[in-house]
């Protein structure tokens, strides 16, 4: 695996499911075993340092987006409250799961695939000051060089519009004797 700076690459990637916007992802399944193993969304909100009333949001907005129940809540009193999961929560969580661990073992496969072999010193252009950018010639004053294989022939310097707005000013280099961006 490839390495910059002393650390290793790594892959990394989220997965939800959607139904009215996100509707299920790690967050609810997380909160959703906390609620399985603690038997009460305050326990297990409390077990992770969150507020109560976000565990219970989360539940709610994540219950509206699916369109079914994923717990089912008994109010307190002198035996306590609680929540369980219902059959679809169980389900659901279940099958999240399961197409999360399919998910990593598959992005982790193609990631070795394509990135096993690959030191950062075989992108060479890719960082400033690159052999490649040699040829250029003198850049005008306040224009730099971009750098990459896609930006090949360019350079760059910060422009205003005279209403605070800024951006780039893109010049189009030849070798040896670059010219200004025509205005207009």
């Amino acid at each position: 695996m490839s390495t910059r700076g002393g650390s290793a690459l790594r892959l990394a990637c989220r997965i939800w499911l959607e139904d009215n916007g996100r509707a299920f992802g790690e967050g609810p399944a997380a909160l959703l075993d906390l609620i399985r193993t603690e038997g009460s969304i305050n326990k297990a909100a409390a077990s992770v340092g969150m507020a109560y009333p976000a565990a219970w949001l989360m539940m709610k907005t994540t219950e509206e987006r699916l369109g079914f129940a994923l717990l089912e809540r008994r109010i307190g009193g002198k035996r306590g409250g609680g929540s369980t999961l219902t059959t679809a929560g169980e389900e659901l969580l279940r099958r999240y799961r399961a197409l999360q661990a399919d998910v990593d073992r598959d992005l982790q496969r193609l990631f070795d695939h394509h990135f096993s072999d690959w030191s950062p010193g075989d992108a060479s252009g890719l960082v400033s000051g690159a052999p490649e950018q040699a040829h250029l010639g003198v850049l005008p004053s306040g224009y730099r060089p971009l750098c990459g294989p896609r930006f090949a022939g360019l350079a760059e310097r910060p422009v205003g519009d005279g209403c605070g707005q800024r951006g780039r000013g893109l010049l189009p280099l030849r070798a040896g004797s670059p010219s200004r961006p025509s205005s207009g």
